[in-house]
């Protein structure tokens, strides 16, 4: 639960980085990723993570990489590197779960920025926030 809340608190400063410049901060990745870290050890000494669970755990967040790749960028680099670094920590299940929330949300938030004309079909918009959000959502849910 301590490593959930402190990667919280990285996922919000995150989320409003994004928000602001459409960007996020290598600082605040590494933070992260540092937690990440230590989430999957106590993982795997404290609760019997295995290493392929961890290594699984980074696929969601590999193929966003990619997927940001392909697309030059339509998903940014950064929201890949969020979901790479969320994996261990969280586990793949509680990652999947709040990916596909965040991607359900995005998508209805775009679709009512575009009807009420406050942006376009190819305007872009911040993903991190809705990272966080749909994995809070699957993390508390879950407890």
């Amino acid at each position: 639960m301590v490593i959930y809340i402190l990667m919280l608190f990285v996922m919000l400063a995150l989320s409003v980085q994004d928000i602001k410049r459409k960007e996020i901060s290598a600082k605040l990745l590494i933070i992260g990723m540092i937690i990440s870290v230590i989430g999957a050890l106590i993982g795997v000494l404290i609760d019997n993570m295995s290493l392929y669970d961890i290594a699984l755990s980074l696929l969601p967040g590999a193929l966003l990489l990619l997927l940001s790749f392909v697309t030059r960028q339509q998903i940014g680099y950064g929201d890949g590197l969020v979901a790479l670094i969320l994996g261990p920590a969280l586990g793949i299940e509680i990652l999947i779960i709040g990916l596909l929330i965040a991607f359900f949300g995005s998508g209805v938030f775009s679709m009512i920025l575009v009807f009420v004309k406050k942006a376009k079909r190819k305007s872009r918009i911040p993903f991190v926030p809705f990272i966080t959000l749909g994995t809070a959502v699957a993390y508390f849910a879950k407890i």
